[in-house]
């Protein structure tokens, strides 16, 4: 993402991954904060995780927010932020 000039604030990978209780075909869900975020870079880092996990059958879903977001709005306090913040794992 960065070779396509977006901006990354962090990754974070979470989920059934970062815990390791994962099945063989579970998907890889990856928390992806960004400075801003607009129509075109939500395209653009959904695609660079899908080309990402493509040659190896791999689903990599990214939930893409803002640095501001995180930090100033309800989702601060949500149940996936919570267990985001106990079991990520920054990449």
């Amino acid at each position: 993402m960065l070779a396509r000039g977006i901006p990354l604030h962090s990754v974070v990978l979470f989920g059934s991954r970062a815990r390791g209780d994962h099945d063989p075909d579970s998907d890889y869900d990856v928390l992806v904060v960004v400075e801003q975020l607009d129509h075109a870079i939500h395209k653009t880092i959904s695609r660079c995780a899908w080309e990402a996990g493509f040659d190896d059958c791999l689903l990599i879903v990214p939930v893409v927010v803002t640095k501001d977001e995180i930090e100033h709005s309800p989702l601060r306090s949500s149940l996936l932020m919570q267990a985001i913040r106990e079991e990520g794992i920054t990449i």
